[in-house]
């Protein structure tokens, strides 16, 4: 019998593979009412901790933004006997969408309280894995099924054809390169593709890597208030950077 499995479950059942426990956050408040309950957590060999965030919409960003100091301070209170982590805690969004916008690369540059790693994805990508690939397979981890994936050819060749297609490779591809404790098969045919052309591809035909560029200028030139505290500070980089945006699209 075949076994289906959402977005969530399948979040929980990967991190448990690649060595990581999941942790309980009781009265953790700072979610939206329609969005699924966070995910936290700790890999079993070392102090390194992930904070995994579902959202609905692209504009949760924002908001994600403006609550990470509540974030950080609560898990800190909450796993006190952790160690490091305030230091070794990222931030991973999974992100319903095939838009590519501008805010998501104001979210991964921010600097502030954790690494972030947003993973754009629509539900046709996900389920097309799911239907072609886990459920005939669900017996096989889930990491195998994703090695066999982003080291296929013809997948590759599919999805450099058409980068934002609703396709499996699309979907895999950005967990190799939004989730950093997901390894490469050393066993890889290099000559197949490198991830570094991947995200190029992405970036080059949506105008981004123009985009990434500015953003890093931008932040350099803000002038902020050297008495601000760190949250202000974050706060005032926030507003700055969407007036920008917001800025920049009126006089489109």
């Amino acid at each position: 019998m075949s076994e289906t499995i959402d977005i969530y479950a399948f979040v929980e059942r990967l991190f448990i593979e690649l060595d990581y426990e999941k942790r309980d956050m009781p009265n953790f408040n700072y979610v939206k009412m329609d969005h699924l309950k966070p995910l936290f957590f700790k890999n079993t060999f070392n102090n390194t901790y992930f904070l995994v965030l579902f959202t609905t919409d692209i504009s949760d960003l924002k908001f994600i933004l403006e609550n990470q100091a509540n974030y950080f301070y609560f898990l800190k209170e909450q796993n006190e006997k952790l160690l490091d982590i305030d230091k070794n805690t990222s931030m991973l969004i999974f992100l319903p969408t095939n838009e590519r916008s501008n805010e998501i690369l104001l979210v991964e540059e921010d600097p502030y309280y954790f690494k972030k790693y947003i993973l754009p994805y629509t539900e046709d990508q996900y389920n097309e894995f799911i239907l072609n690939y886990f459920e005939p397979n669900n017996s096989k981890p889930i990491t195998e099924l994703l090695a066999n994936i982003v080291t296929s050819v013809d997948l590759f060749n599919e999805f450099k054809n058409d980068p934002y297609g609703e396709n499996t490779f699309n979907f895999v591809s950005n967990l190799f390169i939004k989730l950093p404790a997901l390894r490469i098969p050393e066993d890889i045919n290099k000559e197949i593709y490198l991830l570094k052309e991947t995200i190029g591809v992405s970036l080059e035909s949506s105008g981004l890597d123009k985009f990434k560029n500015e953003l890093d200028l931008l932040i350099s030139n803000i002038d902020i208030d050297i008495e601000l505290t760190k949250d202000e500070k974050n706060e005032h980089i926030i507003f700055e950077l969407f007036l920008s945006r917001n800025n920049k699209g009126e006089q489109q």
